[in-house]
This record gives C-alpha cells, sequence and structure tokens, in this order.
C-alpha cells in the first residue's frame, strides 16, 4: 500500500482537466495487467477516477505509468526488456538494423479499400492502398549504426545530472509541452523532459535540438523523445529521464546505462520534431515497428 500510494501521489499534481477518463477495469486488466484487487487498492490510494463500481472510469496515462512501477505485463514493458540487448550489441561494434513500420486502420468497419499514408522519415513514399485492415507494411528504414554509445563530457554530464531527480510519468499532450511543469513538479515523459533540458542547455549557451526517432532493438524497435546537444563538433544524446526509469521499473540493474551515457547508436534520430508516423486519410494510425538485424 505504500508503494502505491507514493506512485500515486505525484499523480494528482497532474490538474484533472487534463485527463483522459477511458479505461474500463476491463481494459485495465487486460490491456496493463492490473488486476482488480489492484485497482481496489490504488482507488483506496486516491487513484483519479470518474464514476464508481462497475461504471468506473480510468486515465489510461496514470494507469500505464503505475503499470510499468508495478513491473506488470505489457506490450510496451515486453519491447523494453529488448533495450539494454541493443545497448550491448552496438558496444561490440557496428551493426545494421531494418525497421518496418507497420499499422492497424483505425476505422476498420470503413468501406473500401484502406488508404495510408506514411511519413518520409519513416520510409514513405507514396499511399499504400490496400483491402488489410491489420498488419499493413507501409514502409522501412535501413539503419547502419557506427557510432557507439560514451559518457558524456563533464560539462554535459553535470547538465543531465540537474534532471537526475526527475521520475517518469506519462503526461498529458497539453503538459508534454510543457517545461515549466517538468521544472515545477519533477515528474515528466520524455517529450516533456527532453524539452525542459533543451531549454536549459540554450540557456546556457549551447546548440541544442529536439530529438525523435527510434530506439533501435530487435524484435521491435520503439519511438523515443531526447535531446541532442552539440559540443566541440559533436551531437551528443543527453538522456537522463529513460535510464533512471529503467532501473525503477527493474528493467535494467547496476550502472550499465546511466543517466550520463550518450546513447547515440542505441538512439536513431529521424526528426526534431514529433511526428506521427502513418496515419489514414486525416486519422493518426496505430503503428509497432518490427526490427531485424540487417543482413
Amino acid at each position: 500500500m505504500t508503494k502505491l500510494r507514493t506512485l500515486v501521489e505525484p499523480l494528482l499534481r497532474i490538474p484533472d482537466e487534463f485527463r483522459r477518463f477511458d479505461t474500463t477495469p476491463v481494459g485495465a486488466t487486460r490491456d496493463l495487467g492490473l488486476d482488480a484487487a489492484a485497482q481496489r487498492v490504488l482507488l483506496d490510494a486516491g487513484l483519479p477516477h470518474v464514476g464508481d463500481g462497475d461504471e468506473v472510469l480510468f486515465d489510461s496515462l496514470d494507469l500505464s505509468t503505475i503499470s510499468l512501477y508495478l513491473s506488470a505485463r505489457s506490450a510496451r514493458r515486453d519491447a523494453m526488456r529488448f533495450w539494454q540487448r541493443s545497448l550491448r550489441r552496438i558496444a561490440s561494434g557496428p551493426v545494421g538494423y531494418r525497421v518496418e513500420v507497420r499499422a492497424q486502420c483505425p476505422l476498420p468497419r470503413h468501406s473500401g479499400d484502406c488508404i495510408y499514408q506514411v511519413a518520409p522519415e519513416a520510409g514513405g513514399r507514396t499511399p499504400v492502398v490496400t483491402s488489410e485492415r491489420r498488419g499493413v507494411a507501409l514502409g522501412a528504414v535501413s539503419c547502419w549504426v557506427q557510432q557507439r554509445p560514451e559518457p558524456l563530457p563533464p560539462v554535459l554530464a553535470e547538465l543531465a545530472m540537474a534532471y537526475a531527480d526527475v521520475d517518469f510519468y506519462y503526461l498529458p499532450t497539453f503538459l508534454s509541452l510543457n517545461a515549466d511543469f517538468v521544472e515545477r513538479e519533477r515528474i515528466g515523459d520524455c517529450a516533456a523532459t527532453a524539452r525542459a533540458i533543451l531549454d536549459t542547455a540554450v540557456k546556457a549557451g549551447f546548440e541544442a535540438r529536439h530529438a525523435y526517432g527510434f530506439i533501435l532493438a530487435v524484435p521491435y524497435s520503439s519511438t523515443h523523445t531526447w535531446t541532442e546537444i552539440r559540443l566541440e563538433g559533436r551531437w551528443f544524446a543527453v538522456d537522463p529521464l529513460l535510464p533512471k526509469a529503467m532501473r525503477a521499473w527493474g528493467i535494467t540493474k547496476g550502472d550499465e546505462w546511466p543517466a550520463t551515457l550518450s546513447p547515440l547508436g542505441v538512439y536513431r534520430r529521424v526528426a526534431t520534431e514529433q511526428i506521427r508516423l502513418a496515419w489514414h486519410g486525416q486519422v493518426p494510425c496505430h503503428t509497432w515497428l518490427p526490427t531485424e538485424i540487417a543482413k
């Protein structure tokens, strides 16, 4: 109960006006591994919700955060288990990846074929027209990775450690754009924390940029947001949030992936702002990224 109250307390700093109470108890169990007993304890701990009994609804971002800290089984957590393997793989030498972009139709009951558009950064060139509704291959990106992760230079390590106390919490879209919220509350998701670090770096006189791209991993890569800072002609990835979170979630142990590591080689930037990888008409698609070692 103490751990759950500790997890719930930071959630109360997020105003309810930004929440989407869209997840049923069944969905919480099916998709995020939070069974009825866990849900009762969370409610007793003050988890924000609407409704009561069988009619209760939770915010999916709140539950996603809690699920990670409780090490509950989910597709998201399963993908994370492969990130540290990628760190070890690139540390041993150059490696090539082929990242495929697949999607499912967001409107599966519509008539006629699906027409998908894929971002050029994700290998899209022309629209994809198909009658398939799920698992549609839309594009692919080939990556030959030679740069290895390395410790940040001292001046950038100091900047990274200024955010080592920030805890990972998924935030609503509005707050993901708000660096001030991270600075004030010391919680944030990848996008919000990266924006806070970027602002600090620029104010300190560094050349810096927002980075959006892939965490390269087999069998599935993941999208991610981080900050890149240029020093003495080289770009370094500055991302203290993710390694701290992965240790808290039980994904990594020890200090193999410290907050002061630049994990370029595992991270692959494809854009300087967060983008949609694919959409169906005007509607964004759920995408996933099957990945294999390039032959």
